[in-house]
């Protein structure tokens, strides 16, 4: 029977999955992640099968991949670049893994995803809004400049649905380190927000915004989200409609914003009163009555996407 493992082996364990997630270097190998964790090869890889429900070199893999659909998408390098920024060392075996994970090759996905008309696309204020334009300024988005930020996390992956769950677990770890007051910012990472093929692997972490001395136990992981612009808008609903919500943010208000989305960091902002008297239970239990600010970082369209 295999040892069961301990909290803070599974924190060192989603350090790696965080590290590998911002490594977009070719010669990132396991071993390399192994050695960060301080565990043997053959160790690490039986511990993060566990902890994170797939190999590590599986998990680089679609990592990268994810990075290069969003690239093609939403910039207009060249895909041999694409594949170079992504983390990929040739060209055919980025197409090879690409095709293998969307079905398409590069080029064709990047035709069928439409970027042309997302690249620096800035609308003829001459001519009246089409349906999309209005669905899309309906959000009422505005920017804000948001200073780096020291978030601590527990991190869900599975299910895009239940996400949720993880929360009693976070709330109850903030209350029992004192940080949970009246100032306490709550917040939800999505990772995968933009990527249809993750959402059985949806990898999404409840935060709690800490000093930037904060010194993590083994429940949490910590990082820190650097500063930059953010779009943001206010939303009231369900989960499902806080989906389209996010989608008309995405895909119809930033193409006529002028702006790029950063590949990470995407956030709900949630209100203190969601998690405290039993809300957050009512939530769980009907998905719906959520508010939130989703935030969205983002650079100008001269900027590089990552």
């Amino acid at each position: 029977m295999a040892k069961e493992i301990s909290p803070e082996l599974r924190r060192r364990i989603f350090d790696a999955a965080l590290a590998a997630e911002r490594d977009y270097s070719a010669d990132l190998t396991v071993a390399a992640l192994a050695e960060y964790t301080g565990l043997s090869d053959k160790h690490f890889q039986r511990c993060f099968r566990e902890v994170i429900g797939e190999s590590p070199k599986k998990y680089i893999r679609r990592i990268r991949l994810q990075t290069a659909a969003y690239l093609l998408k939403w910039s207009d390098i060249t895909v041999t670049e694409v594949a170079m920024t992504a983390g990929f060392e040739t060209h055919p075996g980025f197409n090879k893994a690409f095709v293998k994970a969307y079905g398409q090759s590069p080029q064709d996905f990047r035709t069928s995803h439409n970027v042309t008309p997302y690249l620096h696309f800035k609308r003829d204020s001459t001519k009246p809004l089409e349906l999309d334009d209005l669905e899309a300024v309906k959000l009422l988005v505005r920017m804000e400049q948001m200073p780096s930020t020291r978030i601590a996390t527990m991190r869900h992956i599975g299910p895009v649905e239940k996400t949720a769950e993880i929360w009693p677990q976070m709330i109850e770890w903030t209350k029992k380190h004192d940080l949970f007051n009246d100032q306490t910012q709550v917040m939800g990472i999505h990772n995968d927000y933009w990527d249809s093929n993750a959402e059985d692997r949806y990898r999404y972490d409840a935060a709690v915004v800490v000093p930037d001395d904060f010194e993590p136990d083994d429940a949490v992981s910590t990082y820190t989200i650097p500063s930059g612009l953010v779009a943001m808008t206010e939303f009231s609903g369900s989960l499902s409609e806080m989906d389209a919500a996010w989608r008309r943010l995405v895909d119809q208000w930033l193409p006529i914003s002028g702006h790029l989305t950063r590949t990470a960091y995407a956030f709900d902002r949630y209100p203190i009163e969601l998690v405290t008297g039993g809300i957050l239970q009512t939530i769980l239990r009907t998905l719906t009555g959520i508010k939130a600010t989703l935030c969205l970082p983002v650079k100008d369209n001269g900027s590089p996407p990552i």
